[in-house]
């Protein structure tokens, strides 16, 4: 079997999947949409059809769409983005900016034009919680596998969502922590928060752990949200985390905040830590 390192939304495609018994006219497959921008960094959006489990999809990179025209506006100025191959990613074409760079309490509007549709989204990028440290620490019971655990400057009154990330070894991107997401007035300064390893390989079928190794080198992203960005990410995990086969999340619906479309698109405020596992 291909080994494939999976975006967000190749598994959100199967979780938007098509699988209607029902008779009538052939439903519209939807277009999904992944996308965030974080403080100081630039756009990236991911935009494919969902996958039509009924009558055949054929692979994620079929469904990928590469003629899109995507354009991010603060309030002041509007840029179209540009299509870029880019091998982190499955499937691998993004599209993003060269000089349009996230901003701290502004607000931001997509507007995806693909086909004959139209699908837009607003997000805000929320104030930074800062990272304050990483502990490993060895799981209980085993010789060689280790869990980190996240501190950082979480307020209970401030009333804002979070969202780890992790990468291991060098990776080239960031992937969605295991069951990390929390509220407020979910975390507890002195024991922090698991920051697991994310599921996003096929090889990782069957045996999967979300801890670590001796010597792995685990970078950490801690991402402040908003509340629709949560809600997605809440529906998204719980979806993955109760399918047997991670890879078919048969019809569950991912909320999202895409009008006209499914998915999400997220404001990051972000916040870094690097340990190695000892």
């Amino acid at each position: 079997m291909k080994k494939m390192i999976l975006s967000g939304t190749a598994l959100l495609a199967l979780c938007a999947a098509c699988d209607s018994d029902s008779p009538g006219p052939q439903v519209e497959i939807p277009i999904v949409v992944e996308g965030w921008i974080e403080d100081e960094d630039k756009p990236v959006v991911i935009v494919t059809k969902a996958a039509d489990i009924q009558n055949g999809s054929g692979s994620i990179d079929e469904l990928v769409q590469r003629w899109c025209r995507i354009t991010v506006s603060d309030g002041e100025e509007s840029e179209v983005l540009v299509m870029r191959i880019n091998d982190n990613y499955v499937p691998p074409v993004i599209y993003t900016s060269s000089r349009l760079r996230g901003k701290v309490g502004h607000t931001y509007t997509l507007k995806v034009e693909v086909d004959d549709r139209v699908l837009t989204a607003v997000t805000t990028i929320p104030p930074v919680a800062r990272l304050d440290s990483l502990k490993v620490n060895r799981v209980e019971g085993s010789d060689s596998m280790f869990m980190l655990r996240a501190y950082g400057n979480v307020c209970p009154e401030n009333g804002h969502y979070y969202k780890l990330f992790t990468r291991t070894n060098g990776e080239k991107r960031y992937y969605s922590s295991f069951l990390g997401l929390f509220k407020d007035d979910e975390y507890d300064p002195s024991a922090g928060w698991n920051a697991a390893r994310g599921i996003h390989d096929t090889s990782t079928q069957g045996h999967f752990t979300p801890n670590y190794r001796i010597n792995d080198t685990v970078q950490v992203k801690l991402c402040t949200l908003d509340a629709e960005a949560y809600r997605f990410w809440e529906s998204y995990e719980k979806a993955v985390s109760l399918q047997s086969n991670m890879f078919f999340i048969s019809t569950t619906a991912c909320e999202g905040n895409i009008q006209g479309g499914k998915g999400y698109w997220a404001g990051y405020g972000t916040s870094f830590a690097t340990v190695i596992v000892k």
